[in-house]
C-alpha cells in the first residue's frame, strides 16, 4: 500500500470518526502533519506555524484551511503528481487528463473539508498583522521545506487575505 493510499484511506476514517475528536482539531492524526505531501505543502505548513504561533490556531485545522488555497496557487506546476494522488484516491484514471485530475483532487479536499465542518476562513487573522505572519512563513517556508513554486512574503500575504474574515 502506497502512502496516498495510507493517507486517503486515514482520511476517510477520518470522516467517518468524525472531525469533533481532539486529535482532529489539534493535528495529531498522521494525515494531518503534512508527511504525506511533504514536497508540495511547505507553504501550508509555514502559514500554518504563523497562524498557530500568532493566534493558537491549531496546526492540524490551519493546514486543512490552507491546502487547497496553496495547491491551486502552484498551477499547472503540480498538475502531475496531483494526477497521480487523484488516481490513488480513486476519483480519476490514467485517462483523465492531468489538469481535470488536478482540480478533481483539488475539489474533493474541499469537499472533505466541507463534510468536516471545516470553513475557508479564520477568524482571529487582522490585517494588520498580515505583513509580519507573511514574512514568518517566508523565513520558514524558504529553504526549509521543498516547495514546487518560490513565493515571497507578498505573494503569501494573498493566502492570510483569502482567509480574512471580513
Amino acid at each position: 500500500m502506497s502512502g496516498t493510499d495510507r493517507l486517503w484511506g486515514r482520511l476517510q476514517h477520518g470522516l467517518r470518526k468524525g472531525c469533533g475528536s481532539q486529535d482532529c482539531q489539534t493535528g495529531k492524526e498522521p494525515w494531518t502533519d503534512g508527511r504525506y505531501l511533504k514536497g508540495y505543502v511547505g507553504y501550508v505548513h509555514a502559514v500554518a506555524h504563523s497562524l498557530g504561533g500568532q493566534y493558537n490556531v491549531p496546526h492540524g485545522l490551519a493546514n486543512a484551511v490552507l491546502l487547497p488555497y496553496v495547491l491551486e496557487a502552484y498551477g499547472e506546476n503540480i498538475d502531475a503528481k496531483l494526477h497521480c494522488l487523484a488516481m490513488a484516491a480513486g476519483i480519476a484514471d490514467r485517462e483523465t487528463p492531468a489538469k481535470q485530475a488536478a482540480a478533481d483532487f483539488i475539489q474533493a479536499v474541499k469537499d472533505m473539508k466541507k463534510r468536516f465542518g471545516i470553513g475557508d476562513k479564520i477568524k482571529e487573522i487582522r490585517r494588520e498583522d498580515i505583513p509580519k505572519l507573511a514574512r514568518y512563513a517566508d523565513r520558514e517556508a524558504n529553504p526549509l521545506y521543498p516547495v514546487p513554486v518560490l513565493m515571497d512574503a507578498k505573494e503569501l500575504e494573498l493566502f492570510y487575505n483569502k482567509l480574512l474574515e471580513e
